[in-house]
């Protein structure tokens, strides 16, 4: 018995050290043992993701700073010329109440402004009934101009074909006959003097513009209705200084 004890106890040690004797040759060198296989101790660099932060880009509309033209050249204190046919009123707005008219270009003097209302450069003027605020126009069809300097020239501003630059009026505007010499005014089937008289207009009929302007003959010409009759026709405006109509809203 005591011969088989020595034999099995050898035996039994080997069985137990065969598993390490087999593993040895392909444990990992100490100081490759816990590491990635194929990546170098001390060069790795770990990747850290940033969000890249996103802004709402404002869009930014550029629309002009007024919607008018360049003002005129006017300081106040200066006197200036307003072309005949032309309203005066409270505030420089088209919707604003008419203080004034002046059927003949009439000399007075800027006392405020420029204002850009209704796309309009307005100018407050005094010196003839109450001061109030008058449209300076547009590039090519100025209602007002300075005076007295010698860019200015005596006689009216005429249209290539002839006419001098019409009244304000516009296409559903009101206005009415006034005259000063006790002649009615004529409302005719064509713009022509030639042309067939509907009717003899008295001074304060008033009409709403329904056509125009047409030049004929120097004159411009406008197709009205006459407000209290229906009668539709045509009347010369007549020229600075001899209106025959005038403007009483737009």
């Amino acid at each position: 018995m005591n011969r088989i004890h020595r034999l099995l106890l050898p035996l039994l040690l080997i069985l137990l050290a065969l598993p390490l004797l087999l593993a040895a040759p392909f444990a990992a060198p100490a100081d490759m043992q816990g590491v990635t296989p194929g990546v170098t101790p001390g060069q790795f660099t770990p990747t850290v993701f940033v969000p890249t932060p996103t802004f709402a880009v404002p869009v930014y509309v550029i629309t002009p700073a007024t919607g008018c033209a360049a003002p005129l050249s006017l300081t106040i204190g200066m006197n200036i010329v307003v072309r005949g046919g032309i309203n005066i009123r409270y505030e420089p707005s088209m919707s604003a109440a008419l203080l004034n008219y002046f059927p003949q270009p009439t000399v007075v003097t800027v006392i405020d402004g420029p204002r850009c209302a209704n796309g309009y450069n307005w100018w407050r003027i005094s010196g003839y009934g109450q001061p109030g605020w008058v449209i300076e126009g547009r590039p090519g069809r100025y209602f007002i101009e300075p005076f007295g300097l010698p860019t200015v020239t005596p006689t009216p501003s005429l249209t290539p074909s002839g006419c001098v630059y019409p009244l304000s009026f516009q296409l559903g505007s009101h206005g009415a006959v006034r005259y000063r010499d006790n002649v009615p005014r004529r409302l005719r089937t064509e713009p022509n003097t030639n042309a067939p008289v509907i009717v003899e207009l008295l001074d304060g009929i008033a009409f709403e513009i329904i056509g125009g302007p047409v030049c004929a003959e120097t004159y411009n010409w406008w197709q009205v209705r006459i407000l209290t009759t229906g009668i539709t026709g045509w009347i010369a405006e007549g020229r600075p200084g001899r209106y025959f109509v005038e403007v009483i809203s737009h």
